[in-house]
């Protein structure tokens, strides 16, 4: 399919969100969902079948993970993350009321992409903003002008990625970034209600991480019964462990797949137990979330999978 069609079908199908919006049938903050769900889908499939599209639908209007991740099914690195808002057929999106958890986002050092469904404002990691519009606004849905020029973008956000070749300390301070960010992410679990959680994955999270704080606390150290102080603990364990794993387990001659894979077994392995059995916490931490890091439903296990995607086309 040609750009100019998806964008076109994309269009029509969003018009037909928000008249059902507009109408009762769906709540208009998330009227246009599935269209660019759609739209998305149709650009990578156009663009390169090994982009993966990974939606997170349920975090709208959330400060938790972006609404979209893609990454290369063959590199498993990452292109960039996709953050939309509610609609607004007649406005230009508001992109400072929105920077801060844009540049969230950035500190990871892929590009993020700012949406309503209508603007799209790419933020790469250099400081530099791009925008487009998928047609004029106010808009006229009955004398509609798509904007093919809006391929350009994707494009750019889609660039083609491999192996990143980088020294040591500059990977540590990457791993360091995303520590410092699933910080947060583990101290807003901690003090979520349990009738706040979206699913059964989330409120098996929020319980077990409240057992091992209590348990840390009384065991081992009673400072980490501070909840930010415990964050930070599983924070780092977590991602330092998998920075760990990486150093013992991933030589440059293997592939992306490869590592991915070897770097998550890597705790869970008996070959690996001359490594592992030396560092109990850490061990004993990541059997302890397996359920948690494996699953798809589980912003932990997101949180995990991004960094093991780094590290998997990563070469020192």
């Amino acid at each position: 399919m040609s750009f100019d069609n998806i964008l076109n079908t994309y269009l029509s199908e969003l018009h037909q969100e928000i008249l059902a919006s507009n109408s009762g049938e769906t709540t208009a903050e998330l009227s246009f969902r599935t269209s660019l769900d759609n739209f998305f889908k149709n650009i990578v499939s156009s663009i390169d079948p090994k982009i993966v599209t990974i939606p997170e639908p349920k975090n709208q209007n959330k400060l938790g993970r972006p609404d979209w991740r893609f990454h290369n099914s063959e590199s498993m690195g990452v292109y960039g993350y996709v953050e939309a808002k509610g609609i607004d057929d007649q406005n230009i999106i508001n992109k400072e009321a929105y920077r801060t958890q844009v540049e969230k986002y950035l500190t990871l050092g892929n590009p993020v992409l700012l949406t309503d469904g209508i603007d799209f404002i790419l933020f790469k990691p250099n400081g530099e903003e791009v925008n487009y519009s998928a047609c004029q606004k106010p808009i006229d849905w009955d004398n509609l002008v798509p904007n093919q020029e809006i391929e350009t973008m994707f494009l750019t956000f889609f660039g083609q990625i491999g192996n990143r070749v980088i020294s040591e300390s500059q990977l540590v301070t990457e791993v360091a970034k995303r520590a410092k960010l699933l910080t947060s992410e583990i101290f807003d679990f901690l003090n979520l209600d349990e009738d706040e959680t979206e699913n059964q994955t989330e409120l098996n999270t929020v319980r077990l991480l409240r057992n091992l704080k209590e348990t840390a606390a009384i065991s081992h150290d009673k400072t980490l019964g501070n909840a930010l102080n415990f964050s930070s603990f599983i924070s780092q364990v977590l991602t330092f462990g998998l920075l760990y794993a990486h150093r013992i387990t991933s030589p440059n001659s293997e592939t992306p797949i490869t590592k991915y894979d070897r770097i998550h077994e890597f705790w869970f392995s008996v070959l690996d137990e001359k490594y592992t059995n030396k560092l109990i916490p850490f061990k004993s931490l990541v059997k302890g979330l397996k359920i948690e890091l494996n699953s798809d439903l589980s912003r932990l296990g997101l949180w995990y999978d991004d960094l093991r995607r780094l590290l998997a086309h990563i070469e020192l």
